[in-house]
């Protein structure tokens, strides 16, 4: 019981909810950058993927500056910035997979153009508050300190090189 207080007051926490306004903003960068771009490529196929590929980059790096300086607060390192670019692409394709999951079983339960655009949102509920720890892993983890005898031993055996 402990531990589900605890982890209700994570989500209602400021942190969450300052990730809530900067995920609204970054879902409007995204699309303005989406639109904007398609806007001068001819509306195909391989141009709206383009046009997402860019737009995803974009809104990335948006997401990564707000929330390192307003959601949690720590300078964007090159280390953090690539892992957050790595949890962002692995929550990209989870949200492909789920939706297509979810379309698959709500077409299958319930037939065609019933509920299928429903499936994103369905797996939003699901990856949002996933990719909000994720980040704050990502984000609050400090690494321990080696002592100097330990560093000798990993410099002795290789281990960093």
């Amino acid at each position: 019981m402990l531990r589900i207080k605890s982890l209700i007051k994570k989500f209602l926490s400021r942190e969450f909810l300052t990730f809530g306004i900067i995920g609204v903003l970054n879902t409007l960068v995204h699309f303005a950058i989406y639109f904007a771009v398609l806007y001068f490529l001819p509306a195909e196929r391989l141009f709206i993927h383009i046009s997402e590929a860019i737009a995803f980059i974009i809104a990335s790096c948006f997401s990564i500056y707000m929330n390192s300086r307003f959601t949690f607060k720590v300078k964007a390192s090159r280390e953090r910035t690539t892992a957050v670019f790595i949890v962002l692409i692995c929550k990209f394709i989870a949200d492909q997979l789920l939706t297509w999951f979810f379309i698959s079983i709500i077409l299958w339960q319930f037939g065609e153009n019933s509920f299928e655009r429903f499936a994103p949102i369905i797996a939003q509920i699901i990856l949002i508050p996933l990719t909000f720890l994720a980040l704050r892993f990502v984000f609050l983890f400090k690494p321990k300190k080696l002592n100097k005898e330990t560093e000798v031993i990993f410099l002795e055996e290789g281990i960093f090189d």
